[in-house]
């Protein structure tokens, strides 16, 4: 008798705390101590948390993300309007009204943001059709860039 065979003898359950069973199959008898699962259910269960795992941690990137976005598009105009504060000190007394003076630093974070914006979605699409392309070649099947 192995030493595996003595402890199973010993204690049943030594080795595991759950047993699985395949579709179709009946146990005889659960040892004291143990579970019995359907395997097939217990794969689907823990995939099940692995989903949504995955997904609450995908939704606190994108939320963390678009927080920072927010920062960062508020605080533009911001600084810029601190930085341009000379600009428009001169630029009033030389007679510029207030409306035009708003409209300098409207066009000007306007301007910005379009194209910050524009190289926020070109720049990314070079790497993604790359990645896109080795993962169809991958699991040889097509991938769609849309």
């Amino acid at each position: 008798m192995d030493s595996r065979d003595l402890v199973r003898a010993h204690d049943p359950a030594a080795y595991t705390d759950d047993i699985f069973v395949p579709d179709g199959a009946k146990a005889s008898a659960a040892v004291p101590g143990t579970v019995l699962h359907n395997a097939a259910e217990y794969a689907l269960a823990d995939c099940q948390t692995d989903a949504k795992l995955t997904d609450s941690l995908a939704t606190m990137l994108v939320v963390i993300t678009v927080d920072y976005s927010v920062i960062a598009v508020a605080d533009s105009p911001a600084m810029t309007a601190h930085g341009r504060r000379r600009d428009f000190g001169v630029m009033k007394p030389a007679g510029g009204t207030v409306r035009q003076l708003l409209l300098v630093s409207f066009g000007e974070t306007s301007l910005i943001m379009v194209i910050g914006t524009a190289l926020g979605i070109v720049v990314p699409l070079a790497p993604l059709a790359g990645m896109a392309s080795g993962l169809s070649q991958a699991t040889s099947s097509d991938v769609a860039c849309t």
